[in-house]
């Protein structure tokens, strides 16, 4: 089935795309399908085995690891243009995270045996899916550097400045529960930190939604490691 324009002009504007020329774009885009997942919808759970890499087209989803005791650790936010499930590319070992839909989400998809057969006789499509590896893995890095180093305030500080220009921390899309699974720590304190970033002026919350009034000031707190 043929992608919807919106789809395709999404897909044409995402780095992996962008760096392959106009033969590798028509192979690649002929093997994509298009599915879409309603809000609150879990499009993997973890420990299930599902060979296709995603690309989301429209809306917005989140990748978490929920712990024996039900605590959540959401490991990223996903939008137009963002993809998942690239480590199945590399083994058939099940999913080791899940990924959820926070609003109605259209997703691109390929199969794992497409993707390779392409990447075998053309290596402008190897190229650009080796980068999508070697991105997550540059993510998690830096993960792991914000929850070791960075104070609650200086990761929630991330968290806006990552998505503050766009409607993700917009109150029914994404709420402060879903920013402490992010940060890595308790609802609560996410709240202390939003109220003391806008009493110093950092910025401003009407209404459920988050304005930014000192980005260059943010951004110096996200600078700043313990």
């Amino acid at each position: 089935m043929a992608l919807s324009d919106h789809s395709r002009k999404v897909m044409l504007e995402t780095q992996f795309c962008r760096e392959l020329d106009d033969h590798s774009v028509s192979l690649f885009m002929e093997e994509l399908q298009e599915t879409s997942y309603s809000r609150q919808t879990m499009i993997i759970s973890e420990g299930e085995t599902i060979q296709k890499l995603f690309f989301v087209t429209d809306g917005i989803a989140k990748i978490n690891k929920i712990s024996p005791d039900g605590k959540e650790q959401t490991i990223t936010l996903i939008r137009n243009g963002d993809y998942f499930n690239e480590t199945t590319l590399v083994d058939s070992f099940p999913s080791i995270y899940n990924v959820e839909a926070i609003v109605p989400v259209r997703v691109c998809y390929i199969p794992n045996e497409s993707l390779l057969n392409l990447m075998k006789m053309n290596s402008s499509i190897m190229k650009a899916t080796l980068r999508l590896l070697s991105n997550r893995i540059r993510y998690l890095i830096s993960l792991v550097e914000d929850l070791s180093f960075r104070s609650v305030t200086g990761r929630v500080a991330k968290i806006l400045l990552a998505y503050i220009n766009t409607d993700a921390l917009h109150a029914k899309n994404i709420t402060q529960r879903d920013m402490a699974a992010m940060a890595g720590t308790a609802r609560e304190v996410v709240s202390r930190a939003l109220k003391s970033l806008e009493d110093e002026g950092y910025i401003e919350i009407n209404h459920g939604k988050i304005k930014l009034i000192d980005i260059k000031g943010l951004q110096e707190l996200v600078d700043l490691v313990e």
